[in-house]
């Protein structure tokens, strides 16, 4: 008889709250939940990692399996989370009976009975009924009781992505945008800003499939060890703390990691590096401990950039919107990246899709925002090589496209005006930049030429603006790498 125990319901266990200590405590407890639970089962651990168990059960019946899962989850701190199970002749079946469970199980889990004269600081729906000390010892508070203990769970353990390092997790949002060990300059409109990303293995059904349920877990496992590794690694490289109360200070975090689902935070001046050095690990291969070698592991990658005083619930939502608009992406033997920036406007509530239909056109789809690993390298490079306009530089410079951008009626008029063709105006944008070359440089190269085919699919109105976007947290990389 196989068992099968999964965490659900993150919105009310990990992500109901914009506190990151409260976020962080609710991801180690529910990715904990399985494996301490464990320890009331006799026999043998298939697989087990993120916020699942897979276990072949040696001598309990299900009725006293369910009858120690229901005691287990009465106490705290599990009671605050929710989960669902199921039981089957194979892994499989116990996995498909679980997975029938989930709809019937109470997406937010019990609240405790009683009122307080308030609701909860933190999650804010909750009553506020337990106190809770500060870490100097004096200042108390009240909080509700899920809230205390995810707090608690942030206050006595580190997430794993930490463990072979002397670094701490950040305390707050503005933790990652506070001065750091990084003494260079960074562009004015991407201070104050961070990123939220979203990440989530491609083909994951076909691992599950080519390696069983044991072969991918080990597969996701070792992943992600080496994954954390080198996050470490490049956040010491970027110079990415500083140090509070004798502690080294973190200044990205990881707030979720559930097998190949993963929710990291980190300062938005350092984003690109962290994204190339996410690709880097997702196409390096993977040697398993039985020998097994798998070339890459792609992953869909949604990053949210904006300011750090955004209420992070609202982020990452719009960066799960993000990862999931990447499974636009023709080919999936490679990652790919959807990303959205909010400088001055503020991102919306509901629909990121909505909002860039309303700001680009009805010619705009989500799959415009999506590059391939190798089609955003090809961005990257085209924004290095683009000036800044004040400097004697051969090609296009950043304040040619803010003019032709202009030009173009931004924001009043529409770049993708027709539904179902993005290139309507591409015709437009050839005229004058062909007027701007006979101006003032009539022997200069072609500045489409730059564009290495980015703009076939998209075309040039919505190209010129992701560049005019994405440029800034690029110099902010080309600041540091030169410094």
């Amino acid at each position: 008889m196989y068992f099968h125990l999964e965490a659900i319901n993150f919105d009310a266990t990990i992500f109901d709250t914009d506190d990151i200590s409260t976020i962080r405590g609710g991801s180690m407890l529910n990715e904990r939940l399985p494996k301490v639970f464990k320890g009331f089962l006799q026999g043998t651990a298939i697989s087990e990692g993120g916020s699942q168990l897979l276990f072949q059960l040696s001598s309990q019946s299900p009725d006293e399996v369910e009858t120690a899962l229901s005691e287990f989850m009465d106490q705290s701190p599990w009671k605050h989370l929710s989960v669902t199970w199921g039981f089957g002749a194979t892994d499989a079946a116990a996995m498909a009976a679980s997975a029938r469970r989930a709809p019937t199980v109470w997406s937010v889990p019990p609240i405790e009975p009683g009122w307080a004269d308030a609701a909860c600081p933190e999650d804010r729906t909750r009553s506020a009924t337990t106190k809770e000390t500060a870490k100097d010892g004096k200042t108390t508070r009240l909080v509700s009781t899920s809230v205390h203990a995810r707090r608690e769970e942030a206050r006595n353990f580190r997430p794993g992505l930490f463990d072979n390092t002397d670094l701490h997790p950040p305390q707050s949002f503005h933790d990652l945008v506070r001065p750091h060990m990084r003494k260079t300059r960074i562009p004015e409109v991407v201070k104050n800003k961070i990123a939220v990303i979203a990440a989530d293995g491609i083909g994951a059904s076909a691992l599950k499939a080519r390696l069983g349920t044991a072969g991918a877990q080990a597969l996701f496992d070792t992943f992600k060890s080496r994954l954390a590794e080198a996050l470490c690694t490049w956040a010491e490289r970027e110079g990415l703390t500083f140090v509070q109360d004798g502690d080294q200070i973190a200044q990205m975090d990881v707030l979720f990691w559930g097998g190949d689902d993963m929710r990291f935070v980190v300062p938005a001046h350092s984003v690109v590096s962290f994204i190339d050095t996410f690709l880097a690990e997702t196409e390096a291969e993977l040697v398993l401990q039985d020998g097994q070698i798998v070339s890459s592991f792609p992953h869909r990658i949604g990053v949210m950039i904006a300011q750090y005083k955004v209420p992070f619930r609202q982020l990452n939502a719009l960066a799960g919107q993000l990862e999931s608009a990447a499974r636009s992406a023709s080919d999936t033997s490679q990652s790919a990246v959807c990303l959205a920036v909010f400088e001055s406007a503020s991102p919306p509530f509901d629909s990121i899709d909505t909002f860039w239909s309303e700001l680009y056109g009805p010619g705009h789809t989500a799959a415009l925002e999506v590059f391939t690993a190798k089609e955003f390298r090809d961005l990257l490079r085209v924004c290095k090589g683009i000036g800044s306009g004040y400097e004697d530089a051969p090609g296009l410079s950043i304040t040619q496209i803010y003019r032709i951008l202009r030009l173009l009626g931004v924001p009043s008029r529409p770049l993708l005006p027709e539904a179902g063709n993005p290139l309507s105006l591409d015709g437009k944008v050839r005229d004058l930049l062909a007027d701007h070359a006979e101006r003032v440089d009539a022997n200069s190269a072609d500045p489409l030429a730059q564009f290495v085919g980015l703009d076939r699919a998209r075309g040039l109105p919505l190209l010129l603006a992701q560049i005019a976007q994405i440029k800034p947290y690029v110099d902010a990389v080309a600041v540091q790498e030169g410094s």
